[in-house]
């Protein structure tokens, strides 16, 4: 018996889910994630053939049952806004009557690029989180998992009237200035897809931070994104 790495993609038809893996008693309890940005998928030779065994409960489900799987020798790397990092996870395949004891996950991607390199893949992936405490809990699923997820089991949620969101000030175009210089001399990345920062690309947020301009204007027309910074969660203007 093997267990899943922390989260991992699955291929369905051209496209791919990618799921969250925590652990409660010894099995697998697998979480759809749909709050994403696919970036790449490394293609490597295959690290291995021996077809690997799970138990395994739905987020949503629980009865356990087992599924088969491989590993490809391929991996995908993603920005998962609602956690606000980057992982890179392996593609792994399974049968379609496995692919069915997965949990509902309505988000199909598809990379955004491809790479292929001819070598095996030795890359280690994160293990899965091991809770004390049943997932299936709306408190302990509340933690491990965004609140978009949580809200379609807690059936005593009501639709919230929003707040009024706090206004945010720009900062003056020489603070910007000196804070994407200094950036750029550092040779940072952007926090959200791991570009390198550059005079033409980088902009400064009200908070300070420094992104690359499409990735901080996409991030913050997310309604999900609540007009907040993904580095500090402070309501923040560019």
């Amino acid at each position: 018996m093997t267990n899943l790495t922390q989260f991992f993609c699955v291929p369905f038809g051209p496209k791919y889910k990618l799921f969250l893996n925590t652990i409660y008693n010894s099995v697998d309890v697998l979480w759809p994630v749909e709050d994403i940005f696919p970036r790449e998928q490394s293609i490597k030779m295959v690290q291995t053939t021996s077809r690997k065994t799970s138990e395994i409960r739905a987020w949503n489900a629980y009865d356990i049952e087992q599924i088969n799987w491989d590993y490809t020798g391929s991996s995908m790397k993603i920005y998962i806004t609602s956690k606000s990092i980057t992982i890179l996870c392996p593609i792994i395949t399974m049968s379609e009557a496995d692919k069915e004891k997965l949990p509902f996950n309505s988000c199909l991607f598809n990379a955004a690029s491809e790479r292929f390199y001819d070598e095996i893949d030795r890359m280690v992936y994160p293990v899965a989180k091991v809770y004390s405490r049943d997932p299936y809990d709306v408190s302990t699923m509340t933690s491990a998992v965004p609140s978009s997820m949580t809200s379609s089991i807690t059936s005593s949620m009501t639709s919230a009237v929003p707040s009024a969101v706090p206004s945010a000030s720009k900062l003056p175009a020489h603070i910007t200035k000196l804070v994407l210089a200094d950036s750029i001399s550092k040779n940072e990345t952007c926090p959200i897809t791991c570009d390198t920062i550059s005079q033409e690309n980088g902009l400064v947020t009200s908070c300070g931070h420094v992104f690359t301009k499409d990735a901080i204007k996409r991030w913050l027309s997310l309604p999900s994104s609540k007009g907040e910074c993904p580095v500090c969660k402070q309501v923040c203007c560019i």
